[in-house]
């Protein structure tokens, strides 16, 4: 407890009503529709809750679940790609266990992979690599609950984990942050945010952002938060024009924050891309091929580019799309 406290005191507050943002939209409704591009497929196994980064001026796709119901598994390889098109695999085994709806991020010009889901049981060990190849696990047993479906971003020079679904199936809205990855705090335990999973969280305009997700008896949700400090948390929308949002992805691109895919409460999955620029206004991007009917999937930014990378459609996927404007 004494150490909470000392940690907490060190995280930089201010007033969230100081922050302001900008309001308008980056995207021209009269320009071109936002370019889709089948890419390839990639030569590992169909999978969805998997994770995928930018590491060393490459692409890294990393564990998930390979579908099929009972008849699929978690996966711990590693794949990577120079240019999105030849992928190779850079490990099969020997590191940490196969999971999937982990988070993967880099910090401190490593990767780190946390949490997630061995199926069936949930994790809250925390690993590291300089190369993607050779892992150390920090620790096996963090701070914070073992849980999946949760975020992890980097802010404030921290590691942040927010929310998820934890081993006895609660959703949660606590966060966490760490300044090494090993030793971990709360930041606080009941966010002004209700308890969620499956949502995503990203870092825009120097503030956290919690986007959409799900509780296990509430359905979809389409609410944006933001925070400075990780403890105190403002409410963008309740109710963003997009339909509520579950297994979406989400990432900063062309100076605004982007929302892809995902499904709603009725888990009908439209496919939709949506933009803002300060989270309480959202534009929809049509697109030249209506590719991202799925859930599960990860996107990143590499290239100039949005990538979307397999997830869960009526079937797994293995495919490799590109968006631009």
């Amino acid at each position: 407890v004494l150490a909470f406290s000392c940690e907490k005191s060190e995280i930089i507050y201010s007033d969230l009503n100081d922050i302001s943002f900008k309001s308008s939209s980056s995207f021209n409704k009269n320009s071109d529709l936002l370019q889709a591009t089948l890419i390839t497929e990639i030569p590992f196994e169909k999978r969805e809750g998997h994770t995928a980064i930018v590491f060393d001026t490459k692409l890294w796709v990393i564990g998930g679940f390979t579908g099929g119901g009972l008849n699929g598994e978690a996966k711990n390889d590693i794949w990577q790609s120079k240019d999105g098109v030849l992928w190779k695999q850079a490990l099969a085994s020997k590191h940490f266990s196969p999971r999937t709806s982990h988070t993967t991020t880099i910090f401190k010009d490593r990767i780190w992979v946390i949490g997630g889901n061995e199926i069936p049981n949930r994790k809250n060990d925390v690993w590291v690599s300089g190369d993607g190849i050779n892992w150390q696990e920090f620790t096996d047993n963090a701070a914070f609950s073992k849980r999946s479906s949760h975020t992890t971003l980097v802010f404030d020079n921290k590691l942040w984990v927010i929310g998820g679904i934890d081993a006895n199936s609660n959703a949660l809205n606590d966060v966490w942050y760490s300044k090494n990855g090993k030793d971990w705090f709360e930041a606080t335990s009941n966010s002004s945010f209700s308890p969620r999973f499956s949502h995503t969280s990203l870092v825009y305009n120097n503030v956290m952002w919690v986007i959409g997700g799900r509780d296990i008896l509430n359905p979809a949700k389409n609410d944006v938060w933001f925070s400075n400090n990780g403890i105190d948390w403002k409410e963008a929308t309740s109710n963003a024009n997009f339909l509520t949002k579950t297994g979406h992805t989400s990432v900063v691109y062309d100076d605004a924050m982007w929302v892809l895919g995902g499904a709603n409460k009725e888990l009908d999955k439209p496919g939709d891309v949506w933009l803002s620029k300060d989270g309480g206004n959202w534009e929809n991007a049509p697109l030249t091929d209506n590719f991202l009917k799925r859930v599960a999937h990860t996107t990143t930014v590499f290239d100039k580019k949005m990538w979307v990378i397999a997830g869960l459609n009526i079937e797994t996927k293995n495919d490799v799309w590109t968006l631009q404007k």
